[in-house]
């Protein structure tokens, strides 16, 4: 906010699903232009911060649970994808993905305007949530995001929330 200004609608929409499936969902900022909440931005940014919280809210247990497991294990509840595919050059690389536990991946929306969003798949199936198809990997796809939404999978055959 400092140098650019506050946030517009559709980052404000895109940081709350950022955080939805993050340990800790903090969507505010404040700075030298005040405080914004999501309310700010209107009726529609709102709806958006509300299905985002939802969302954060199924998957409390399943984060509540990562994190108390870390206390033993001191493995973090969010990892970045080569932490469970050290193998896999890919997964090394991918910096606009994490898994939470090892059975979920988010893939949030980093690109203003974006509709759709590519995704690296490890190795694996994968189940696309909002969609419900199923993804071989290792693999490039591309899946929808639109900003109403977050790309996420679980491993197939799991339901962790």
């Amino acid at each position: 906010d400092y140098h650019v200004g506050a946030a517009d609608a559709e980052l404000v929409t895109r940081w709350s699903f950022w955080s939805a499936l993050s340990p800790v969902f903090r969507v505010h900022n404040s700075s030298s232009n005040g405080v914004r909440m999501p309310w700010f931005y209107g009726k529609q940014t709102l709806a958006h911060w509300r299905k985002a919280a939802e969302l954060h809210l199924a998957a409390a247990p399943l984060i509540m649970r990562l994190w108390k497991e870390a206390q033993s294990t001191g493995i973090p509840p969010t990892r970045g994808l080569w932490f469970h595919y050290p193998d896999d050059a890919r997964a090394r690389s991918a910096d606009q993905e994490w898994l939470l536990g090892p059975d979920v991946l988010v893939a949030p929306v980093v690109t203003q305007g974006a509709t759709s969003r590519k995704v690296y798949l490890p190795k694996g199936c994968w189940r696309h949530v909002d969609s419900g198809d199923s993804f071989q990997g290792p693999a490039d796809i591309t899946v929808k995001a639109p900003v109403d939404s977050l790309p996420y999978f679980f491993k197939c055959g799991t339901r962790p929330f």
